[in-house]
């Protein structure tokens, strides 16, 4: 009714005015240059938009502006409020407009801009761009009002038809108007109507208005209408979109956020999912510092991703479902395709809910920590979910505010107590997996670090990961997961490497195909084999032989390399790659010798003859490489029974085992035997194997003793090259060899072994001393077996007790110590003893003897069957462990240190060159840095055992302290000094590594005994300390020998050691300090010198001397030779500490 009204009212100021407008048109005197024609009946609203320089058009022309959009807002605003009729004028005016725009297309061209009009040429005063008419309207305050009514009003005339030619829709642009107004006179009014027409508008008209409210209303409405607007979100979750938009832009106070956040967050469950990345960033956006923690468990427990995507089963299932009454094939395509890209959409939008929790992380350094806490704190495995996994990978990717070293921290956390699993990691991976593209880098960072962790508890979930994103992601993914596993294999650590090869042999097993594009990468850990255990080599190998001589085509490119490797193992002489050739071998022997199944029905799967010749020419080459050494024979015959009894082999390749190493084992160990054994021997020969009962009718048995002796014989003597080629048959060989034989048998005749019964037939009755003699309940099986030794001393043994059953084993055994051959079958003796005393109970009770057996060993010279002195590497481990031996169970370490330093090292120099020393004769030139070590390491050890000092303690406990680190000092003086004598490189090693640990340990226990006891024992302490000085001038003399010979494996020691020094200093320094002594102290500034004394002149000529602070005791306490050496080294006060060279100071600190 309001329309009609003011409608009227318009033509009837319209009628009136025509004279007007025609007397004003004649006295412009100017004719209009378009063709377009031009209104003829002027109302107010035409003479003023005329005058102010506007010229309106009809049709599909733009309105003319002759004017600058300003010049023409002022020449209105002045027209109007100078009119007579004003303010009446202005009703005239608005009716006049609502007049003109009646016409759909002349209310369009009032909504589009104006097309600047060109007077004589001249465009200066005009800009190239100006705003629509109404729009310049909407400037002018007095008009404003009515004209937004108008506005308003003629919205829902068009909100149904839609956008127009070109696209363009009327109520987007109507609103468009409203928009960035400078000032809104009644911004109230104003929101009241709009909201007012949302209530009935369509739903693309309300987003419209909804988003557009932000640049319409003014500040004060705000809060008014953010509130509307959180009603409205309630009602139409159609509107989630705009609505959020519209609050994120409006100026909210705290508390109505928090309103508005709480009520997004109730409707979460009920969004459909192509709007939840906006809600999502809403709500992360729209946090303070106060309540963010809340915010985030809130909406973590809201998110429910697994509601978001269909497995890729049920997918399936639904694809067949909407198919499955489809005839046409076209049709069942396009369900499949309405599947797939629903699923597409679907991780696109988990990806863009991601995507905003990860902008958020990023640029609000409290959300990534409330994230962090939220996970943190959730208790029991259940209650994880998939966003959690997500926003780990999410914050390690960001690495904003530290949040990476958070994340690893919290997953090896999660991880180790169980409440991340691998179920969860499975469906992470098998749902999100295009989600989880884009954080590859992550995962595989996060993965490689669970892999290299200490922790075993969360390494197996690192080889998860390596695993599901292997099956999950693309070529490039699944080729930086092999580089990475193999990178992990060359790394030499012991747990990565196995897991790594567990890892690659389980892709191999479950991916054969696409591990085969990938076998190039794999070879390359070859390469690093020089690290690996024999089980690690064995993996290795079957990984390798699985994808070179596999039915994968791509992995056989690396048969030749692997062919070459394992001839050129082989034919080593060197044990170490023998037993890697002998166990590559075995492995590619068996991956090309694999039970092929049956492809086709007409097919038998057998192999072919090629690759049963090439196996059988590998089976002869390991045979012939391995029979010249015991040991690699016999793990040939090891690794050989380990196959069969793992693998199915072909017939044909079972066959040829079997016939071979059936012929071999009668060749070898089998002999015939009459009625008498021949042969001279010194006591009566007598068949204890022997395979047949009847021995008068002659038999077979193993040939054990011959074979015996001449092991023996053989063993001393230095074997030629003839006689390393030839074959050797060995007893060691006997036990693998006949389990390789059995196992051959019992696989041949399906577990029947009547073949070999003769060989069955023996039980062999042995006594080991396992581990389970340690366990509480073997306690009565101990105390028979140490009866059987107990026995041969004393008579019914059985009634003793396990005490002196041990006594009188340990008694019996030490008969046998003046009958060893050789120095490791003495260690054997010692450890066989040492384990002995341990089942007693009470290991105390022999530890004098057991020590006084190890020196008795350790000063017994030891020769070999040829009349040689014994040596090599093989003697001094044994010789290292018997002196660790002596060491431990002596009474006094520091006495027995003293006793070999001080006795038996002054006698070796004083002996010819490949002499030893007298008093004990195991210690020579080379062995002597066995001795140096130990004597250092078990010093080192004793003195950590010094009781610590207490203030309580009486002056003869301080004493008896002091006396025992006198001793101590006294023997690292000794060891110290003897590095100017043997001056190699390991000898001066071990000098400063152990001379650190022994200053450091000094450090730590002995100068608070210092502390305590210098007043009463001023005198000891003096003497001490004096001593002491030596070794540490002996020791920065290393330091500048070190330095000028640029040996990396000794410099590396130094800066510690410098710095353990230049504490000692300072440590004296303070003692004297508390003690009220400080003139005790004096400086030195060492030079340095070599280890022979003598100035490194070099050094000092370039100007880069090393200077170190000693501390020197008063000079009227010093010796003559103290003094003149002093003398000699410029000794200054503390005060002159600045003469010392910065850059000295600055490299010795390094």
């Amino acid at each position: 009714m309001l329309r009609k009204k003011r409608r009227s009212t318009a033509d009837k100021v319209e009628a009136a005015t025509t004279s007007t407008k025609a007397k004003k048109s004649r006295s412009t005197g100017r004719q209009p240059k378009e063709p377009a024609p031009e209104e003829t009946n002027e109302s107010v609203f035409g003479v003023f938009l005329r005058e102010a320089g506007v010229t309106l058009k009809q049709g599909g022309t733009s309105n003319e502006i002759a004017v600058d959009q300003v010049v023409f807002q002022k020449r209105i605003k002045k027209q109007l409020q100078k009119s007579p009729r004003y303010p009446g004028i202005v009703q005239e005016f608005t009716a006049g407009l609502e007049s003109h725009i009646e016409e759909p297309e002349r209310f369009r061209n009032c909504l589009l801009p104006c097309v600047p009009r060109l007077s004589d040429g001249d465009s200066s005063c005009v800009s190239s761009f100006q705003e629509s008419l109404l729009r310049m309207l909407l400037g002018i305050e007095i008009l404003q009002t009515p004209i937004i009514n108008t506005l308003i009003e003629k919205i829902p005339e068009f909100m149904l038809d839609g956008a127009g030619d070109g696209g363009l829709s009327i109520p987007h642009i109507i609103i468009n108007q409203l928009k960035w107004l400078d000032r809104v006179v009644d911004s109230k009014e104003l929101a009241v109507k709009l909201m007012e027409l949302v209530s009935v508008a369509p739903v693309e008209v309300q987003r419209d208005i909804i988003t557009s409210l932000p640049e319409i209303l003014d500040d004060t409405q705000h809060n008014d209408i953010a509130r509307e607007l959180n009603s409205l979100l309630q009602e139409n979750t159609q509107l989630t979109v705009p609505i959020l938009d519209a609050l994120s832009s409006l100026n909210l106070s705290t508390s109505l956020l928090t309103e508005v956040r709480g009520a997004v967050m109730a409707t979460l469950a009920a969004v459909q999912l192509e709007d939840l990345p906006l809600v999502v960033k809403f709500i992360l956006h729209s946090v303070s510092a106060s309540d963010v923690y809340e915010v985030v468990c809130s909406l973590r427990k809201k998110l429910e991703l697994e509601q978001c995507v269909l497995p890729p089963v049920l997918q399936a299932s639904q694809s067949r479902m909407k198919s499955k009454g489809s005839a046409a094939s076209s049709s069942t395509a396009a369900g499949r395709r309405s599947s797939s890209s629903s699923s597409s959409s679907s991780q696109d939008s988990v990806a863009l809910v991601l995507d905003g929790i990860k902008s958020a992380v990023r640029f609000q350094k409290r959300i990534s920590e409330a994230w962090l806490k939220a996970i943190e704190s959730v208790d029991e495995a259940e209650d994880h979910k998939v966003i959690d996994v997500l926003v780990l990978f999410i914050l390690h990717s960001t690495n904003a505010n530290q949040s990476r070293r958070g994340a690893e921290r919290l997953v090896k956390l999660k991880v180790r107590g169980g409440l991340i699993q691998e179920a969860l990691l499975q469906r992470t991976f098998r749902d999100y997996a295009q989600v989880m593209r884009g954080y590859f880098p992550s995962i595989l960072a996060l993965a490689q670090g669970l892999l290299r962790s200490h922790d075993p508890c969360v390494v197996p979930f690192g080889g998860h990961m390596y695993r599901h994103s292997f099956a999950a992601f693309d070529s490039y993914c699944q080729q930086e997961v092999v580089g990475s596993l193999v990178t992990h294999v060359c790394s030499g650590v012991g747990g990565e490497v196995d897991m790594a090869l567990e890892l690659l042999c389980g892709l191999v097993t479950e991916k054969p195909s696409e591990m085969s594009l990938y076998a190039v990468f794999v070879k390359g850990i070859l390469d690093y084999m020089d690290n690996l255990t024999p089980q690690q080599i064995r993996r290795l190998f079957h990984l390798l032989s699985t994808l070179a001589f596999g039915q994968q085509q791509q992995g056989s490119l690396i048969q030749d390399d692997m062919h070459i490797v394992i001839r050129k193992q082989l034919s080593s002489t060197v044990p170490k790659y023998k037993r890697i050739g002998i166990i590559g071998a075995v492995m590619i022997i068996g991956s090309m010798g694999a039970a092929r199944p049956k492809v086709k029905e007409s097919q038998n799967g057998l192999l072919p003859q090629e690759t049963l010749r090439q196996v059988a020419a590998l089976l002869e080459l390991v045979k012939s490489s391995s029979e010249s050494s015991a040991e690699a024979a016999a793990l040939y015959y090891d690794e050989l029974a380990n196959l069969i009894l793992s693998s199915i082999l072909d017939p044909q390749v079972q066959e040829k085992i079997g016939k071979t190493v059936l012929d071999d084992f009668q060749d070898d160990f089998v002999v015939d035997l009459g009625p008498d054994i021949l042969g001279s021997f010194p006591l009566t020969p007598h068949v204890i194997y022997n395979l047949d009962d009847e021995e008068s009718q002659g038999g077979i048995a193993i040939n054990l003793l011959p074979l015996l002796a001449t092991e023996l014989q053989n063993k001393g003597e230095q074997k030629s090259q003839t006689q390393k080629a030839h074959k050797r048959v060995s007893p060691l060989c006997l036990s693998p060899f006949f389990r390789l034989l059995r196992l051959c048998e019992e696989k041949q005749h399906q577990g029947d072994l009547e073949e070999i019964d003769a060989l069955l037939g023996e039980e062999v009755e042995a006594t080991h001393f396992w581990s389970g003699f340690s366990q509480p309940g073997q306690r009565s099986l101990l105390k028979k077996a140490l009866g059987v030794l107990a026995e041969r001393l004393k008579e019914e043994s059985a009634e003793l007790t396990l005490e002196q059953l041990v006594k009188h084993s340990f008694k019996y055994l030490m008969n046998f110590c003046s009958t060893m051959p050789n120095l490791s079958t003495a260690l054997t003796l010692s450890q066989l003893l040492s384990t002995v005393s341990e089942r007693g109970g009470d290991p105390a009770a022999h530890r004098e003897q057991t020590a006084s057996l190890a020196k008795r060993f350790l000063g017994q010279s030891w020769v070999t069957a040829s009349g040689e002195k014994e040596r090599g590497i093989k003697f001094n481990e044994a010789l290292h462990t018997v002196l660790k031996m002596y060491m431990a169970h002596v009474d006094d370490v520091l006495k027995a240190v003293e006793e070999i330093a001080g006795e038996g090292i002054p006698e070796l120099i004083k002996a010819a060159k490949d002499e030893s020393s007298a008093s004990w004769p195991t210690l020579n030139r080379q062995t002597f840095l066995v001795y140096y070590k130990v004597m250092m390491t078990e010093l080192e050890k004793a003195i950590r055992k010094i009781p610590a000092c207490k203030v309580s303690d009486s002056s003869e406990a301080q004493s008896e302290k002091l006396l025992i680190w006198n001793l101590a000092v006294r023997d690292f003086h000794i060891l110290v000094n003897l590095g100017k004598v043997f001056d190699s490189r390991p000898v001066l090693i071990v000098c400063l590594k152990y001379g650190r640990l022994f200053l450091e340990s000094f450090l730590r226990l002995g100068m608070p005994l210092l502390d305590n006891s210098f007043k009463r024992h001023m005198e000891d302490v003096q003497s001490l300390l004096k001593t002491f000085q030596l070794s540490t001038r002996q020791l920065h003399h290393m330091c500048g020998y070190s330095k000028m010979n640029q040996d990396t494996s000794l410099t590396n020691h130094v800066p510690a050691l410098k710095k353990s020094l230049e504490l000692f200093v300072y440590r004296v320094k303070a003692m004297l300090t508390l003690n009220n002594c400080q003139e005790a102290f004096w400086i030195g500034n060492l030079k340095n010198r070599n280890l022979k004394g003598e100035e490194i002149l070099s050094q000092r000529s370039h100007g880069s001397e090393d200077e170190d602070e000693e501390e020197q005791s008063p000079p009227q306490e010093q010796s003559e030779d103290e003094a003149q050496e002093m003398d000699s080294e410029e000794s200054t006060k503390v005060h002159r500490t600045e003469d010392v060279d910065q850059d000295d100071i600055t490299d010795d600190s390094d």
